[in-house]
């Protein structure tokens, strides 16, 4: 009988090991290999890659758009099936992009090209070809101020005719280097085609380029293309994620919170002494009992072994749940190897709930545990993330987890890649760089305001001198006063001081700031209110004739104003009508309208002070104490709200330094105001940038290396560079040769010295010409006039002109261009008869000083770089022109705090760069593993570490204690840069037994819907499915959203829009909520025109204005929407009433 035992325990211990591995099994490939396809397709066809590649080219460069043209052209076909196969199609574009690309950003394009990021660009423009209606006749045409021919040979006959036509162009097409300068002014030829099919493209396109190289016309090129290949299928996207949700029904946790770990194998013990007939995995525990009475325990424990094993989704105990988080994390740490430790990583989060019963036996080690939390004290005390929560730090910048993806990340990653790229090849190592790009170099805001004290301002009035207020409290005390009413105190003081910078012809642009100020004087708010008239015209100084007058005969403010409104009233009708009003106070019209009145001098000085201001040139302009209002607070339906916001925040400013003794009655708040440091005599607009019409430009000067001459000494934190056209008359003076010659040859002090002594009086300058002076009357030491006259006499050209070329080529500008050049700014090119004056150099150096260099020359001083003075301020000047580039940016990058814990902590995995030697990424990632977000995080983190060259440090900030199941979705990200693959998200080894919810993660822009599928993704139960769920969803549409207001900035609730195309007005349409305005509008890639319903809503209403449009001003009608992005899309629309409608309702 022992030998029997001892053979069937033998057999029982094989047995055992048997159905362990098959149960291993079973637990990672499920007992059948079901699976759950997903594939996600665009509405459009598919678009050709190399048009997808030349969108991103040009982001980086227009002249790589018109490069990889070129390199297209030796290809009869530049197609997969021309190529051989996609991949080969795929791998030559990659060999045209690593012709221009540093190797990061090439590795973008890559990134760019896998998630078909320009798909929808392109497809924008083909459907603009379609809307042509030329799509039947041809494929590849031409556009011409609105005629289309297919024939080459009409464009000639097309040409001459064209200026009776208007063009219509829009502010993202892709203009030919040549005829940039003067686009303008030349006739626009548009060509529709696709430059991978040569034998229809190059005909047109040599012609037109040839025409644009004889400055004929302004050549631009949109894509279209015909489907290739013997399938037209759609464009299959990537960079989404799905996910399998376990219905909450399915994962209840059993409450054991009473069971203690002593009382388990009595309840085991009672469980097993039960009677138990019925097999499990083909042992019958009960015989086994009898057989052996001695081994009750071990045998419970091996069918609790078993039965646990058999269903991963079977229920955890809640003490097996608590430190699911730190398992996991454990157990990933647990490997060879970084790279197999985060493939282990990924692969637990994104499969979470069928690992949670293995990882729950996995023993968590104490050293582990107490780094987890050291980290969580970090993360709380300095960077304010709670334990369980997890971010993401690329380059120090934080990345918004509620809206992350990887259309995102490709826009920051651009941004940071090429500031590494120019770091790198400027001598900068991979610790330098990343030292730099990882401090806080945020670029400070700073609000100048421009003195207003100026003799030519006309004040209206005087709150501290006129009558009309001699009744109001004249202490600034009164402002500390309780105020039943609350809001603003009045008080006989000039705090709020508004100019009013106006052309008076401008009606649209004056009349409402006209009424405005009307109305602040029949309410008699306390502000004081000055005018400025810039008369451009005969209308425009009729009117401030006739305003002056009024005032002077009638002494009345509230009068002229009064007459300026009526007259914008009826300027449609007989002007002359309303001007002989203003007679009756003068005597006659001529007295007005003489060109020699007493008024001429003084409009002539505010026309002056305005040049000098240095402000835009376009008017209107308002400044509240000094401080210029935006474009958007000029707005008719945002000014009032902003006055009075302005009023109410001096006010507290005030009130403060009244409270705290710093403001007396005796105090001249006019020139407290004004003697402010920030406070400037010129407020040149081009120095701070970021207006519609002085957009902040920079160049890289990485490339420069002692090709400048420099006249300060070596160690300057400011680079200044001056161009000038030199075919010009200035260019070719022979004071601009003796100042380069001075330049050349002398050391800077000397130079400067020379320079100075040449230009520090004008008849210097016009004796020497006129020969009244010798050179030899201004040399310095080391420069004698003989050898200066002889420099000036054989002087070479060729040397302006080397820098003519460094303008139009390097810096991307026309010919002749007159500009500043500051640590790789461009500030111009300059207006014909724009000044850069000494004032503007000075404001220019403070700016600077006080925004980024003084941070930049503290830490490039801690890296300890050069102690060469010379270089350290070149390096000083690359840096900052590379820096600065963040500021070009609608939102300038801000570097946060990342977290300060080694990356050899015990809770930390760190994973080096690839390529070691060549520029690489930080990123930084807190993540809880056991979490929605660390689950979303990590695939993401995935998807990168295929794309990029990076450091990846992972920081566990694992939550404790857990009560409940943490994860109940199985997860996976569409991604994949190998595009010969169709990218799809596919489940495999997902237990069979919960029922699951299938959920599609995508950009919050997007609509998706589920076009082809046999079973119910709501409620998928593999059990009944015989192999697999197969689905295929389509991008819909693309949305746009905004806000809408009206001029009281009230939402105007109920009103309808409408969205169609030139042809077709209304092809979706949306109202407007009471919350917050907002609207929701269905779109898809295409040019779209926005408007009012016809009905009540365009009956009552109009559109005054819209922001983030594509239309050229924020005025124009109608108002232009461009789907050519994957982006979320948001806008906002500014309505009015008509005349009459004041009191209607839409609803």
């Amino acid at each position: 009988s022992a030998n029997i035992l001892d053979n069937g325990r033998a057999r029982m211990n094989c047995q055992k090991v048997s159905l362990i591995f098959a149960l291993f099994i079973v637990g990672c490939d499920g007992v059948k290999d079901k699976f759950v396809s997903i594939t996600l397709d665009a509405k459009w066809l598919d678009t050709p890659l190399h048009q997808e590649a030349s969108e991103f080219l040009a982001t980086q460069n227009r002249q790589y758009f018109w490069s990889l043209i070129n390199d297209v052209s030796s290809f009869d076909s530049f197609t997969p099936i021309a190529l051989g196969s996609v991949q080969n199609y795929h791998d030559q574009l990659l060999s045209f992009g690593s012709q221009y690309l540093n190797s990061i950003t090439n590795s973008l394009l890559r990134m760019a090209l896998a998630l078909r990021f320009y798909s929808p660009t392109v497809q924008m423009m083909r459907k603009m070809a379609h809307d042509t209606g030329m799509i039947r006749q041809c494929s590849t045409f031409v556009d011409i101020h609105g005629v289309y021919t297919c024939n080459v040979d009409d464009i000639d006959k097309l040409i001459e005719s064209a200026n009776e036509r208007s063009k219509f162009l829009l502010p993202f097409d892709h203009h030919h280097p040549s005829s940039v300068a003067e686009q303008n002014s030349l006739v626009t030829v548009i060509l529709y085609g696709d430059f991978g099919n040569q034998n229809e493209f190059k005909p047109f396109h040599s012609k037109l380029i040839q025409l644009s190289l004889d400055g004929k016309i302004d050549y631009v090129l949109r894509h279209n293309s015909r489907p290739y290949g013997e399938e037209r299928r759609k464009v299959r996207l990537a960079g989404y994620g799905v996910e399998l949700q376990i219905k909450s029904t399915e994962y209840k946790a059993t409450d054991d919170s009473k069971i203690r770990d002593d009382q388990l194998n009595e309840t085991a013990s009672q469980l097993g002494d039960e009677k138990q007939e019925e097999q499990t995995h083909g042992f019958v525990f009960s015989k086994l009992k009898e057989l052996h009475p001695n081994k009750k325990s071990e045998l419970n424990d091996f069918r609790t072994y078993l039965l646990d094993g058999s269903d991963p989704m079977t229920p955890l105990k809640a003490w097996q749940m608590q430190d699911l988080s730190l398992q996991c994390a454990y157990r990933a740490l647990s490997e060879k190897t970084p790279e197999e430790a985060f493939n282990t990583l990924v692969e637990l989060s994104q499969n979470f709930p069928s690992r949670a019963r293995v990882l729950s036996k996995v023993k968590v080690d104490s050293s582990f545990r107490e780094s987890n939390k050291v980290n969580q004290e970090e993360f709380r005390s300095h960077m304010e993330i709670e334990p369980g929560n997890s971010a993401l730090y690329i380059n120090s910048v934080q990345q918004s987890l509620d809206t992350i993806d990887l259309y995102v990340l490709l826009n920051a990653l651009l941004n940071e890649g090429q500031m590494m790229e120019r770091l790198h090849l400027i001598g900068l190592n991979k610790s330098h760089t990343r030292q730099l790009l990882t401090s806080e170099l945020n670029i400070q805001t700073i609000s100048y305001i421009l003195d207003f004290r100026h003799p030519s301002i006309f004040w209206l009035n005087d709150l501290e001198k006129d009558s009309q207020y001699a009744k109001w409290p004249s202490s600034y005390y009164d402002l500390l006063r309780n105020n039943f009413f609350g809001g603003l105190r009045t008080i006989r003081k000039n705090l709020y001081n508004l100019v009013i910078i106006i052309d008076p012809s401008q009606i649209d642009t004056s009349y409402d700031l006209m009424k405005n100020v009307e109305a602040y004087f029949v309410h008699e708010l306390p502000i004081r209110i000055g005018l400025v008239f810039v008369t451009t015209n005969e209308y425009s100084i009729n009117v401030y004739r006739a305003f002056r007058y009024l005032i002077k005969y009638n002494g009345n403010p509230k009068r002229a104003l009064t007459f300026i409104n009526e007259l914008y009233r009826t300027a449609s009708t007989d002007v002359q009508q309303t001007f002989s009003k203003v007679a009756k106070y003068s005597g006659s019209l001529s007295s007005i309208f003489d060109e020699t009145n007493p008024f001429e001098n003084e409009r002539l000085e505010m026309n002056s002070y305005f040049e000098q201001s240095g402000l835009s040139r376009g008017v209107p302009h308002v400044l509240f104490n000094g401080n210029p209002l935006t474009s958007d607070e000029l707005l008719p339906t945002t000014f009032d709200d902003v006055i009075t916001t302005r009023m109410l925040k001096m006010q507290f400013d005030i009130q403060q330094q009244v409270y705290h003794g710093q403001l007396k009655d005796s105090d001249d708040i006019i020139e407290i105001l004004n003697t402010k440091p920030n406070v400037v005599k010129r407020l040149n607009q081009r120095i701070f940038g970021q207006t519609p019409s002085m957009p902040t430009v920079y160049v890289d000067l990485s490339m420069i290396n002692g090709q400048t001459k420099h006249l300060l000494d070596a160690k300057k934190f400011q680079t200044l560079s001056a161009s000038f056209d030199v075919e010009s008359r200035a260019g070719s003076h022979p004071i601009t040769k003796a100042v380069y010659t001075a330049i050349r040859l002398l050391s800077p002090p000397i130079a400067r010295t020379f320079i100075f002594k040449l230009l520090k009086d004008e008849s210097v300058i016009e004796d020497l010409l006129a020969q009244r002076k010798s050179w030899s009357d201004v040399t310095v030491s080391g420069l004698s006039g003989q050898t200066l006259e002889h420099e000036i006499a054989t002087f070479d050209d060729n040397i302006f002109r080397s820098h003519s070329i460094f303008v139009e080529q390097g810096l991307i500008l026309p010919r002749g261009s007159r500009l500043v050049l500051v640590n790789g700014r461009i500030l111009g090119p300059l207006y014909d008869r724009e000044q850069f004056t000494e004032d503007d150099f000075i404001l220019l150096d403070k700016h600077l000083s006080t925004t980024i260099n003084d941070r930049l020359i503290r830490i490039v001083n801690k890296l300890e770089i050069s102690s060469n003075p010379s270089q350290l301020s070149d390096l000083l000047m690359r840096i900052s022109s590379i820096i600065s580039q963040n500021d070009k940016s609608s939102s300038p990058v801000t570097r946060r705090q990342t977290p300060r814990i080694s990356s050899t902590s015990k809770a930390t995995l760190h994973l080096p760069a690839q390529h070691e030697n060549e520029p690489a990424f930080l990123i930084e990632a807190i993540i809880e593993p056991a979490s929605r977000d660390g689950q979303r995080l990590l695939s993401l983190l995935s998807a990168l570490r295929q794309s990029i060259n990076h450091d990846l440090i992972i920081y566990f900030n694992c939550k404790l204690q857990l009560s409940e199941m943490p994860l109940k979705s199985f997860y996976r990200y569409v991604y994949d840069t190998n595009l010969q693959k169709m990218p799809s998200a596919v489940f495999r080894h997902v237990p069979e037994t919960p029922i699951l919810t299938l959920g599609m993660v995508t950009p919050e822009s997007w609509m998706v819907e589920a076009v082809e599928s046999l079973y119910d993704l709501d409620n998928i139960h593999l059990e009944d499915v015989p192999i697999g769920v197969n689905a295929n969803f389509e991008l819909q549409y693309l949305l746009i959203e905004g806000q809408c207001f009206d001029e009281t900035q009230n939402y105007p609730r109920g009103l309808q829009l409408i969205l169609g195309t030139n042809k077709t007005k209304n092809i979706f349409d949306t109202i407007v909520m009471a919350n917050l305005g907002y609207f929701q509008l269905k779109a898809y890639p295409g040019l779209w025109h926005l408007n009012l319903r016809e009905g009540r809503s365009d009956d009552i209403y109009t559109i005054a204005s819209h922001d983030n449009t594509d239309s050229p001003t924020r005025t124009s009608q109608p108002v232009l929407i461009a789907i050519r992005s994957f982006d979320a899309r948001w806008i906002k629309v500014y309505v009015a009433r008509h005349t009459g409608k004041e009191n209607e309702k839409l609803l």
